[in-house]
Protein backbone atom coordinates (compact mmCIF):
# COMPACT_ATOMS: atom_id res chain seq x y z
CA UNK A 1 0.00 0.00 0.00
CA UNK A 2 2.87 2.38 0.73
CA UNK A 3 4.31 2.11 -2.79
CA UNK A 4 0.86 2.47 -4.38
CA UNK A 5 0.36 5.59 -2.30
CA UNK A 6 3.54 7.10 -3.68
CA UNK A 7 2.72 6.15 -7.26
CA UNK A 8 -0.82 7.47 -6.86
CA UNK A 9 0.57 11.01 -6.76
CA UNK A 10 1.30 10.75 -10.48
CA UNK A 11 -1.62 11.14 -12.92
CA UNK A 12 -0.41 8.33 -15.18
CA UNK A 13 -0.07 5.84 -12.33
CA UNK A 14 -3.44 6.87 -10.88
CA UNK A 15 -5.07 5.59 -14.04
CA UNK A 16 -2.92 2.45 -14.09
CA UNK A 17 -3.67 1.62 -10.44
CA UNK A 18 -7.39 2.33 -10.79
CA UNK A 19 -7.78 0.34 -14.00
CA UNK A 20 -5.79 -2.69 -12.88
CA UNK A 21 -7.58 -3.57 -9.64
CA UNK A 22 -5.35 -1.59 -7.30
CA UNK A 23 -8.26 0.04 -5.49
CA UNK A 24 -9.88 -3.25 -4.54
CA UNK A 25 -6.48 -4.66 -3.51
CA UNK A 26 -6.04 -1.82 -1.03
CA UNK A 27 -9.57 -2.19 0.31
CA UNK A 28 -9.05 -5.94 0.70
CA UNK A 29 -5.74 -5.36 2.49
CA UNK A 30 -7.54 -3.03 4.90
CA UNK A 31 -10.25 -5.62 5.51
CA UNK A 32 -7.79 -8.51 5.94
CA UNK A 33 -5.49 -6.61 8.32
CA UNK A 34 -7.83 -4.38 10.37
CA UNK A 35 -5.46 -4.06 13.34
CA UNK A 36 -2.29 -3.35 11.35
CA UNK A 37 -1.72 0.38 11.64
CA UNK A 38 0.77 0.49 8.77
CA UNK A 39 -1.60 -1.15 6.30
CA UNK A 40 -4.47 1.08 7.38
CA UNK A 41 -2.47 4.28 7.24
CA UNK A 42 -0.76 3.60 3.91
CA UNK A 43 -3.95 2.37 2.26
CA UNK A 44 -5.82 5.50 3.36
CA UNK A 45 -3.06 7.72 1.99
CA UNK A 46 -3.01 5.76 -1.26
CA UNK A 47 -6.80 6.02 -1.67
CA UNK A 48 -6.63 9.74 -0.90
CA UNK A 49 -3.83 10.29 -3.42
CA UNK A 50 -5.68 8.26 -6.04
CA UNK A 51 -8.80 10.36 -5.73
CA UNK A 52 -7.03 13.70 -6.15
CA UNK A 53 -8.53 15.69 -9.03
CA UNK A 54 -10.40 12.76 -10.55
CA UNK A 55 -14.18 12.46 -10.33
CA UNK A 56 -14.08 9.08 -12.07
CA UNK A 57 -11.62 7.56 -9.63
CA UNK A 58 -13.47 9.07 -6.64
CA UNK A 59 -16.67 7.47 -7.90
CA UNK A 60 -14.89 4.17 -8.46
CA UNK A 61 -13.41 4.20 -4.95
CA UNK A 62 -16.73 5.09 -3.35
CA UNK A 63 -18.63 2.44 -5.32
CA UNK A 64 -16.28 -0.21 -3.95
CA UNK A 65 -17.23 0.68 -0.39
CA UNK A 66 -14.04 2.45 0.61
CA UNK A 67 -15.75 5.25 2.52
CA UNK A 68 -17.30 2.74 4.91
CA UNK A 69 -14.00 0.94 5.34
CA UNK A 70 -12.20 4.23 6.03
CA UNK A 71 -14.88 5.25 8.53
CA UNK A 72 -14.30 1.95 10.35
CA UNK A 73 -10.58 2.71 10.40
CA UNK A 74 -11.36 5.93 12.27
CA UNK A 75 -13.44 4.00 14.81
CA UNK A 76 -10.98 1.12 15.24
CA UNK A 77 -7.80 3.20 15.57
CA UNK A 78 -8.89 6.03 17.86
CA UNK A 79 -5.62 5.89 19.76
CA UNK A 80 -3.34 6.19 16.74
CA UNK A 81 -2.92 9.76 15.48
CA UNK A 82 -1.10 8.68 12.31
CA UNK A 83 -3.94 6.39 11.24
CA UNK A 84 -6.51 9.01 12.21
CA UNK A 85 -4.76 11.65 10.11
CA UNK A 86 -4.43 9.28 7.15
CA UNK A 87 -8.10 8.30 7.29
CA UNK A 88 -9.19 11.94 7.56
CA UNK A 89 -6.98 12.79 4.58
CA UNK A 90 -8.59 10.03 2.52
CA UNK A 91 -12.13 11.10 3.43
CA UNK A 92 -11.29 14.74 2.69
CA UNK A 93 -9.94 13.84 -0.72
CA UNK A 94 -12.88 11.58 -1.52
CA UNK A 95 -15.44 14.21 -0.57
CA UNK A 96 -13.79 17.34 -1.93
CA UNK A 97 -14.57 18.88 -5.27
CA UNK A 98 -12.16 18.65 -8.16
CA UNK A 99 -10.91 21.93 -9.70
CA UNK A 100 -13.40 21.51 -12.55
CA UNK A 101 -16.28 21.02 -10.11
CA UNK A 102 -15.14 24.06 -8.11
CA UNK A 103 -15.02 26.15 -11.27
CA UNK A 104 -18.49 24.92 -12.25
CA UNK A 105 -19.79 25.96 -8.81
CA UNK A 106 -18.22 29.41 -9.14
CA UNK A 107 -19.64 29.84 -12.63
CA UNK A 108 -23.08 28.81 -11.41
CA UNK A 109 -22.86 31.28 -8.51
CA UNK A 110 -21.94 34.11 -10.88
CA UNK A 111 -24.84 33.18 -13.18
CA UNK A 112 -27.26 33.16 -10.24
CA UNK A 113 -26.06 36.55 -9.02
CA UNK A 114 -26.18 37.96 -12.54
CA UNK A 115 -29.69 36.62 -13.21
CA UNK A 116 -30.98 38.00 -9.88
CA UNK A 117 -29.47 41.37 -10.68
CA UNK A 118 -31.03 41.43 -14.15
CA UNK A 119 -34.42 40.27 -12.83
CA UNK A 120 -34.50 43.07 -10.23
CA UNK A 121 -34.13 45.78 -12.88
Amino acid sequence: CEILGRWACDQYYRVVIASSGGIMCMINAMLLHPSHTGVQSHACIALGNLSANSCNIKTQIASMGATGVITNVLKNHRGCPVVQASACFALKQLTSSTPVQQQDKKTEMVRNIFSKTINKE
